[in-house]
């Protein structure tokens, strides 16, 4: 199963989160329970300060680890992850959202965003003292409201981002920043291919490929000469016919393997696509 992070809600008792406009700002995660490796779908850039425990990111063969007195930058992408929580302890993070507007925003005064299109998909640093002041403050503002609140938590990430900047790793973080936002260096098919039977939706991808839906579904027409939902169905509905006729997986396993979270959704598509439904389809290839 694929997570989604984050999630948003109209649970407006999960004071876990801080939300305005059903947009999240971040997210005050603790963890009580060590759970295996999960792939999920961090939906936007983010910063993330472990606290207690670690974290690991795993990419294939490497894993990297971010220990309680570092934070990363990550972009937004589909993950395999899991969490070190210590003996009669708890995972503790803070992770702040960052709107790609806002990366947009401060690029213009980053002179050394030219400097390379090297792909940064994540930066790792240690927290100086001033690092672990801004957290620290950060998290005060998960209890309470006041006037002002949005307002000031906009202001803080650039007090961030002008830390991180004035940082050692500040050619790092404008290459991190670059990558973010200079979508002429995605290429939409490896994204959509590699991703192809991931349970993700048309926006989930154009998001993934640092454009707007609109945009997105224009850029994609002009490359495959149709509409992503349509080519995207053909390709899942395509694998699907292959594993029905070649394995005993049953159609409720082949709909997840093929990027499907609602099987009779799945049964609907294929027979649309096929003429037939995948039993039928089934009972076909048994006869012959």
């Amino acid at each position: 199963m694929l997570l989604k992070f984050p999630q948003v809600t109209n649970n407006t008792s999960d004071n876990t989160f801080i939300i305005f406009d059903e947009t999240p700002f971040a997210k005050h995660n603790v963890l009580t329970k060590t759970s295996s490796k999960q792939v999920g779908f961090l939906s936007e850039h983010s910063v993330m300060f472990i606290i207690q425990g670690k974290k690991y990111f795993h990419f294939g063969d490497q894993t990297i680890c971010i220990n309680n007195n570092e934070l990363i930058l990550v972009k937004r992408g589909i993950y395999t992850i899991s969490e070190f929580i210590p003996d009669n302890g708890s995972f503790e993070a803070l992770i702040i959202f960052i709107p790609d507007k806002f990366l947009q925003s401060i690029s213009h005064y980053n002179s050394d965003l030219n400097a390379s299109k090297a792909e940064t998909a994540y930066v790792i640093l240690k927290r100086d003292t001033y690092l672990e002041q801004f957290k620290s403050q950060y998290l005060s503002y998960f209890t309470g409201d006041f006037q002002g609140k949005k307002q000031l938590l906009q202001l803080k990430l650039q007090e961030l981002f002008l830390l991180l900047q004035n940082s050692d790793a500040r050619q790092l973080i404008s290459r991190f920043i670059s990558s973010c936002i200079n979508k002429e260096s995605i290429d939409i098919e490896y994204i959509i291919r590699t991703n192809l039977f991931q349970p993700l939706s048309i926006e989930d991808y154009a998001k993934l490929c640092l454009r707007s839906l609109a945009s997105f579904k224009r850029d994609f027409k002009k490359q495959f000469a149709t509409s992503p939902k349509k080519w995207i169905n053909i390709q899942r509905i395509s694998y699907a016919n292959s594993l029905l006729k070649t394995s005993n997986k049953t159609v409720a396993e082949i709909a997840f393997e093929c990027g499907f979270e609602n099987t009779s959704h799945f049964i609907k598509i294929f027979k649309n696509k096929m003429g037939y439904t995948p039993k039928a389809m089934r009972a076909k290839v048994a006869i012959i």
